[in-house]
């Protein structure tokens, strides 16, 4: 029977001195013990993290609550992604995404957002 893998936060030493805080996924706070051990860290402390944090931690965004399927969502974000790789400015790709996309909801928080980042 496997143990559940859980998310540990740590704070340590390295070889030099410096304390080095960070998080691991482990079963146990054995197994993060050695893990730490064999990274060359001497451990300090060692708790388990909250859930709901990190990449597990819920997010909300303003506008997303309805009426946003996923793969629009997903379509959009890969193709801002293209764009940006492509060296085109980002609000010029919101632009874009906001005049092709077919989702209603999902056009007008795209067309809001760049009045919102233009200040930066």
């Amino acid at each position: 029977m496997s143990m559940a893998v859980k998310s540990w936060n740590y704070t340590s030493r390295n070889k030099s001195g410096k304390v080095v805080k960070g998080r691991l996924e482990a079963p146990s706070e054995a197994a993060v013990l050695g893990k730490l051990q064999s990274m060359g860290l001497s451990p300090l402390t060692v708790e388990e993290g909250k859930a709901g944090s990190g990449l597990n931690m819920e997010i909300s965004f303003s506008g997303f609550e309805k009426g946003v399927d996923l793969k629009s969502l997903a379509i959009s974000s890969r193709q801002l992604a293209t764009m940006i790789s492509a060296g085109l400015p980002l609000l010029k790709a919101l632009h874009i995404l906001a005049e092709q996309t077919d989702n209603k909801k999902l056009k007008t928080i795209l067309a809001a957002m760049p009045g919102g980042l233009e200040g930066f």
